[in-house]
């Protein structure tokens, strides 16, 4: 892990980044992922994300690895782990919202009456058949 932890402002930085990536990053970062899961990874966890946690925990080899890649971007693998973060925000808020019960019309005014769609309602009143009495009459 690298000497100094990001600031809160830096992991908002690295949280907005990643959720405007371009198409060919989140391709790239779906591949890393990818990767990180056939390797046994959690799901939805890059390997840098992965490589920093496990340095966290005193991973000789990941610490390697994690020198390694800030000597690309310092902080990679913080500034991953807070991508990471950012992405799980996000799809959380996206499926909390899809379970939500949907209003219907009844529910926003319960005094509204629907008919079905093929009701008089909405064709009129189906005129009665004529009784056979009547029209033998006539």
């Amino acid at each position: 892990m690298s000497e100094t932890p990001l600031t809160p402002e830096q992991v908002q930085q690295a949280e907005t980044n990643a959720l405007h990536h371009s198409y060919v990053m989140r391709v790239l970062k779906g591949a890393d992922e990818l990767a990180n899961d056939l390797a046994g990874g959690n799901l939805d966890e890059t390997m840098s994300a992965r490589i920093g946690r496990l340095a966290a925990a005193g991973n000789e080899f990941a610490k390697l690895l994690e020198n390694a890649l800030d000597l690309v971007q310092p902080q990679h693998c913080e500034k991953a782990e807070a991508g990471n973060l950012a992405d799980a925000q996000k799809i959380e808020g996206i499926e909390q919202q899809a379970l939500e019960p949907k209003p219907t019309p009844q529910s926003i005014d319960p005094t509204l009456q629907y008919a079905h769609p093929m009701s008089d309602a909405v064709y009129g009143a189906v005129p009665e058949e004529p009784d056979k009495q009547t029209l033998g009459d006539a």
